[in-house]
Formats: structure tokens, sequence, C-alpha cells
């Protein structure tokens, strides 16, 4: 159970950062550390202590709005999708910026980690699924999108 003051300050990180920078896509880490934010406007991502409140590193790379985040279940790996056709992983804590750039045809809609951290899958803008191994970087394969998985068939 987390403390009041906890829970008031979470919502005060989160209120300021979408009147601020038009926030709506949050990751927090495996370990609760930290939490991120990605903006549409600045298209960056901020990284705070979950412990202290203070901010800690602002991520910069992207070209587009950053439109998903999600922290890998196995390390402290930040997937981030963006509008600008990218999927890029972070390692928040060494502060060298994006580690691996995935390359996309499409904007890029969101990005989720299998629960085993082997594989990432990333939705596009013309309705595909994008299976990328996130260790050596390979595009493992495709759903095609369209009229039968938009409607689950």
């Amino acid at each position: 159970m987390q403390s009041p003051h906890f829970i008031s300050w979470l919502a005060t990180i989160v209120s300021e950062c979408i009147f601020r920078w038009h926030v709506c896509f949050f990751g927090i880490d495996q370990s609760g550390e930290v939490i991120c934010a990605g903006t549409l406007d600045s298209f960056e991502i901020f990284v705070w202590s979950m412990k202290t409140g203070r901010l800690l590193d602002v991520l910069s790379g992207h070209e587009g709005p950053v439109h998903g985040l999600m922290f890998s279940p196995t390390n402290a790996i930040l997937a981030s999708s963006s509008w600008d056709r990218t999927v890029r992983l972070w390692d928040v804590f060494d502060g060298k910026g994006s580690v691996e750039t995935f390359p996309h045809t499409h904007d890029v809609l969101t990005v989720v980690y299998r629960p085993d951290g082997k594989q990432l899958a990333c939705s596009t803008l013309d309705g595909q699924i994008h299976f990328w191994d996130p260790i050596d970087g390979l595009l493992m394969y495709t759903i095609e999108g369209g009229a039968t998985l938009l409607a689950g068939g």
C-alpha cells in the first residue's frame, strides 16, 4: 500500500506533465525506482525518481510524438514508440541515450514486451504488428493488418 504522500506526489507529477508537456504515456520500471513520461509536444521522455520525485534525466532522440512506453520485465531497458516511425530502446540508468533503434514504415502507436522480455511487439498505423528480438535487434516476423485483424477474425 502506498502512502498518501506518495499518491499525492504522483498525482502532482502526472497533472504537471499533462499540463506542461501534453504527456499521456507513462512507464514504471520493475523495481519501482523510476517513472518515465513520454511527450507529444517536445518528443522527449522524462525520467523521475519514484523515491525523491526528482527529475533524473531527459531522453532525447525521437523526432515525433512519443506514443507508448514500456519497461522490459527483465531489466531496466525502456522501449518507446513514436510517430517518427521508430521504436527506441533506452538504458535509463546509464545516461548514454538510445541503445537501439528499430525503424518502421509507418507511425508506431504502441510497444509491449512479452512477459519473459524476449520479444517486443509494436503496432503501427497501417494495422501491422511487428515482433522484434530486443537483444539482437532483428525483426522476427510481422502480422499483416487489415479488416481481419481489426475485426478479430
